[in-house]
């Protein structure tokens, strides 16, 4: 089955309105938990999707700069200030 992306950006426009034209807090607070976990859902499956399409090889060089990075920074911060 697939669904056009429109077709849920749709919806939760529709939703983000009614969350603006309401005034009962119960419902806006429910609309508005809709739409963020719909919102959640469509990252999760963008993101398994890019991450499916993605050779390991790339993955990979990508995790190992992102931990060097993080470990240049941490000793970055531990160097006292010129």
């Amino acid at each position: 089955m697939t669904v056009d992306s429109r077709a849920i950006e749709s919806l939760i426009s529709q939703w983000e309105q009614r969350i603006a034209q309401s005034t009962d807090n119960s419902y806006k607070d429910a609309l508005g938990e809709c739409v963020y976990e719909l919102r959640n859902c469509i990252n999760e499956t963008f993101q398994e999707d890019f991450l499916n399409s993605v050779p390991p090889e790339e993955i990979e060089q990508w995790l190992l700069e992102q931990e060097a990075d993080a470990y240049l920074a941490s000793m970055e911060a531990h160097e006292p200030a010129a």
